[in-house]
């Protein structure tokens, strides 16, 4: 899979487009918003597959993968993205941090090389120190 023409300017206008966009699971969270990102950074949809329109099914899928971090591992490996060093990660790279409460969550590498994550007032910046993983989309 490799990154369609313009696609920083496609990465902006959508997280551009989300920037107030509230938190709601199965609709716009932390494994949607990586998705979505994914979709304009590369123009293929390679994890649609394991969607789900609620936390209850959020839940079940997470716990049937044996937790967030090992869907993420699975889906992303899947999908053909290389784990890459936190250093490392990029513009469009999909990242596990740590959320406030010490729990994992799943974010992108914004145009401005900060990490964003979506919250109920929208996408918020992490620091890159919070990083845990990294995977290369492309």
């Amino acid at each position: 899979m490799s990154r369609v023409k313009n696609w920083p300017k496609k990465l902006s206008d959508y997280i551009d487009a989300h920037k107030v966009t509230p938190f709601e699971f199965g609709i716009f969270d932390c494994g949607h918003f990586a998705n979505g990102a994914i979709k304009v950074v590369t123009g293929k949809d390679p994890l649609s597959a394991d969607s789900y329109i609620d936390e209850a099914q959020k839940d079940a899928t997470v716990e049937s993968y044996g937790g967030i971090e090992n869907m993420s591992d699975v889906l992303m490996c899947a999908a053909g993205f290389r784990e890459t060093s936190p250093k490392l990660a990029g513009r469009g790279d999909v990242v596990m941090l740590r959320n406030g409460d010490g729990n994992p969550i799943v974010g992108v590498i914004g145009i401005d090389s900060t990490p964003l994550v979506p919250n109920v007032r929208g996408l918020t910046r992490l620091r890159r120190t919070d990083i845990l993983r990294a995977w290369r989309v492309e």
